[in-house]
């Protein structure tokens, strides 16, 4: 026929099924903290008090608390035996890992005063601490550390 078209539109192709990978579960003990947030019960806490802390200065980080020693870290928060691991803990690392560019392009003095104020929240809660490194990394590369030796101040550098 004139002016008829044989032509016909192409049938779509059907999209391709996406099979849904195996769901990641925490690594938890059965003690109840995340591994991934500490190394014993009480530091998986302080980190995510600290964590809470840093998303109210508008910062989002992961983060991973290390202590020791850690003897009496399960104990209840008030017995004997807590505050007197409380008062033992002398080393502290501590990393934090930005989720966001937040910290990345955010002011100097800004991210300095914050590392500062996890510093002091950390040495509230382990009085005795008198070796601790906090560092700060984004896109796996370090951004920021705070060194403390148990001398003096503590040490900031920014590696942004």
């Amino acid at each position: 026929m004139p002016g008829s078209s044989y032509f016909s539109e192409p049938t779509p192709a059907p999209a391709p099924t996406v099979a849904a990978g195996p769901t990641v579960v925490p690594q938890m003990l059965s003690t109840g903290f995340d591994q991934l947030a500490g190394n014993c019960p009480d530091a998986a806490n302080e980190d995510i008090d600290l964590i809470t802390y840093a998303q109210t200065q508008n910062y989002n980080f992961d983060m991973s608390l290390h202590i020791s020693p850690t003897i009496g870290c399960d104990a209840d928060a008030g017995s004997t035996t807590y505050k007197t691991f409380v008062a033992q803990v002398g080393k502290a690392t501590l990393t934090l890992n930005a989720l966001d560019t937040q910290w990345v392009y955010g002011y100097a003095p800004t991210r300095e005063a914050f590392i500062q104020s996890v510093y002091a929240r950390l040495q509230a809660h382990y009085p005795s601490l008198t070796n601790v490194l906090i560092t700060v990394a984004y896109g796996g590369q370090p951004r920021a550390t705070l060194t403390y030796s148990g001398q003096g101040q503590p040490v900031y550098q920014d590696l942004s």
